[in-house]
């Protein structure tokens, strides 16, 4: 009683304070598809080395403290039987800490104890679904889709939270695999019932941006209202599904209604860290309905948003350009590009690296734009008689003398 009810109960807050800090600080990139679980993992975390340091992990190193002072200090091993039944819950607290520390190896660890010496207990299935998300983490994709393959082949004997977390896994496994239609199964069926619903709201997101890779625009479109409707979920994914419903944006689009939806959604207080994509997606409405003016007003709006992210700014500046680029307005359109490039980015996507060419090929067209220019003006005042370019230059020197004129009082005042 005491090991469940001080030990592990402080170990699980432990643990949810650090998966809720995880969450809130971890930057998802809406205009790719959403990895299914929220953790960035950017080299293999190997025995004794610590992946991404995050706030979060200080949470996660008090609930492993926790789950390891249950076992030292509970544990009951007699005659090679364990009586404390709470000990395999200390072991997947353990596990669960170090995996969201991204210390997968010692993870890996924890779990295949409990598996190996717990074999009837209560956590033994959702313990191998973990051991199975771990295996994956540290690339060996074949062994976790085994493992997952067999739960889900018994799932009938499976409570529904065991079920969601195992299909909910096995998409992450077809994903690393790139077999995007089983990914598309299993987040289809991970999300026939809601006992966790962010985590629902999230696999609902990416088979939304699956249907519109897949070019089934209806089906993306029913998926987003569907988590727009949702209750009790974090508003970015239903702010966010809007902003995904204007990206489907195709010629059987009712496109005056998506017009009035994202003016309801700019002028919502509520929306105001999201103005920057509102803004965007309300200009790309408005090229299509051909309305330019009105589309370069909302890319200015987009890139002066308060607290605009510097990918949004820069596919605003790009619309900017495109739109100068069209209307042959070559210097301006360059500045625009140019804007795009003093973004700090990832300079070896293929986007930019398209950008940078047509960018370097606007330099020879300014280079002869300004010559035309200037010839232009030139050739023009030739044209003109005498009396004409007699008033055209008392007319520019009058404008220098008004000038004198203007800065003279506060020159004599400095002087005075």
């Amino acid at each position: 009683m005491n090991t469940k009810y001080n030990i592990l109960y402080n170990g699980d807050i432990a643990l949810a304070q650090g998966l809720e800090e995880l969450n809130s600080n971890y930057i998802d990139d809406y205009w790719k598809r959403l990895p299914i679980e929220p953790l960035k993992v950017d080299v293999l975390a190997l025995p004794g080395i610590k992946g991404m340091v995050d706030n979060s992990n200080a949470s996660f190193e008090k609930a492993e403290e926790k789950a390891v002072k249950a076992i030292q200090r509970h544990g009951m091993n007699i005659a090679g039987t364990e009586r404390n039944s709470q000990i395999d819950d200390a072991y997947l607290l353990l596990g669960k800490s170090r995996y969201y520390s991204q210390r997968f190896v010692p993870a890996l660890e924890a779990f295949t104890y409990v598996i190996k010496n717990y074999p009837t207990a209560d956590l033994h299935v959702e313990t191998r679904i973990w051991r199975a998300k771990t295996m994956l983490r540290i690339n060996n994709e074949e062994l976790a889709l085994q493992t997952l393959q067999l739960i889900l082949n018994k799932q009938k004997v499976f409570e529904e939270q065991v079920v969601e977390d195992a299909h909910t896994a096995i998409a992450m496994v077809y994903t690393a695999m790139d077999s995007t239609h089983l990914v598309a199964y299993h987040l289809k069926q991970a999300t026939l019932t809601d006992n966790n619903k962010e985590q629902k709201a999230r696999n609902l997101f990416v088979l939304g941006q699956i249907y519109r890779e897949q070019q089934k625009l209806d089906s993306s479109n029913m998926v987003f209202r569907q988590i727009i409707e949702m209750k009790r979920i974090p508003y970015k994914y239903q702010i966010h599904s809007e902003i995904e419903i204007a990206k489907n944006l195709d010629d059987g689009t009712d496109v005056l209604a998506l017009n009035y939806r994202l003016t309801e959604l700019i002028n919502d207080r509520e929306n105001r860290p999201y103005l920057d994509e509102l803004y965007y997606q309300a200009g790309l409405v408005s090229e299509k309905q051909n309305q330019l003016g009105i589309a370069e007003l909302n890319y200015n709006q987009s890139v002066h948003a308060k607290n605009a992210k510097q990918f949004q700014k820069g596919l605003s500046y790009e619309r900017l350009g495109n739109l100068n680029f069209n209307s042959a307005n070559f210097v301006i359109a360059g500045a625009y590009y140019d804007s795009v490039m003093n973004i700090p980015q990832d300079k070896n996507t293929k986007r930019i690296r398209r950008l940078e060419r047509k960018r370097k090929n606007l330099d020879d067209v300014i280079f002869n734009e300004e010559i035309a220019s200037s010839t232009d003006s030139i050739l023009n005042i030739v044209s003109m008689s005498k009396e004409e370019q007699q008033n055209y230059f008392q007319a520019y020197i009058d404008q220098l003398l008004s000038l004198i004129h203007i800065s003279e009082p506060t020159r004599l005042g400095m002087i005075s």
